[in-house]
């Protein structure tokens, strides 16, 4: 049996806000194009800062902090590739807007929390990826976030606010979590 264990650890998710419509209105070519530059740009944030790419689902980026390697500081470096993803946007939109197109912009959650991590699936395919509700959290929080923006649970606060600016956001009532959740929007230092 594959072995899977529970631990903390930090959770992120970006999408691509309004990306359904702006598939819709643009020409293949430039979605195949703009999409490739895109998640060509991602990975070696994600490697830079110590990130477990668990799987891109359409336009949504999903990652994880602190396995399979353990990293103390898990939640600080999720959050620092997160804002230098901000940036890379800044970056591949100045190059796209030279060229015609119209910006994109990504929302980005992350979340702290007990998750159960593994591999999961059959011996022809395994995934070595995390479940539990701490997933969940993070992915309804990237869901309230505005393009542009990088919103972190309090569980995730408490752990880099001695590192990385923030101001106060409102709390997110989500779907599924019986509780407004306290969150916070990381601001570029």
């Amino acid at each position: 049996p594959a072995s899977t264990e529970r631990r903390e650890l930090t959770i992120f998710f970006s999408d691509i806000r309004g990306f359904t419509a702006w598939t819709e209105r643009a020409e293949p070519d430039e979605v195949a194009t703009r999409l490739n530059e895109y998640f060509a740009a991602m990975p070696p944030l994600i490697e830079r800062h110590g990130g477990t790419l668990d799987k891109f689902i359409g336009d949504c980026v999903m990652v994880f902090f602190g396995a399979p390697a353990a990293d103390e500081k898990h939640a600080l470096h999720a959050v620092q590739m997160a804002l230098d993803m901000q940036q890379e946007m800044t970056r591949l939109n100045e190059s796209w807007r030279k060229r015609g197109y119209d910006p994109l912009h990504i929302g980005i959650g992350i979340h702290t929390g007990f998750v159960t991590v593994g591999n999961f699936g059959s011996s022809d395919f395994l995934d070595y990826t995390v479940f539990g509700r701490a997933v969940n959290l993070a992915a309804r929080i990237e869901s309230q976030a505005e393009g542009g923006k990088v919103l972190i649970s309090a569980r995730t606060h408490s752990l880099v606010r001695e590192e990385v600016k923030t101001q106060p956001h409102p709390d997110l009532v989500l779907k599924g979590i019986p509780d407004p959740q306290v969150v916070w929007e990381v601001v570029r230092g």
